[in-house]
């Protein structure tokens, strides 16, 4: 969703299922470093390993310096951030 492809594209589904289990994503140069990290850690094949799913639950995710400028309760109660 930041760069407008998913990070296993391909055409044919087994195309995608092979790259998907390969554990490889390509990057563009402006991908964010942040988010890149962010991704890696979301889309590992090991699930001990893998965001989300580690002993802090979605906790890792949400405390990932990609999103250290979002402020979750203000988020959910759907405050309005000043410009």
């Amino acid at each position: 969703m930041i760069h407008g492809i998913d990070p296993f594209d391909a055409a044919d589904a087994m195309e995608i299922y092979a790259k998907i289990l390969a554990g490889k994503i390509r990057f563009s140069r402006t991908f964010p470093s942040d988010a890149k990290s962010l991704v890696k850690h979301l889309v590992t094949a090991d699930l001990s390993k893998r965001y989300g799913n580690l002993k802090n639950g979605p906790d890792d995710v949400k405390n990932h310096r990609w999103f250290k400028t979002v402020d979750f309760v203000d988020l959910y109660w759907k405050k309005e951030v000043a410009p």
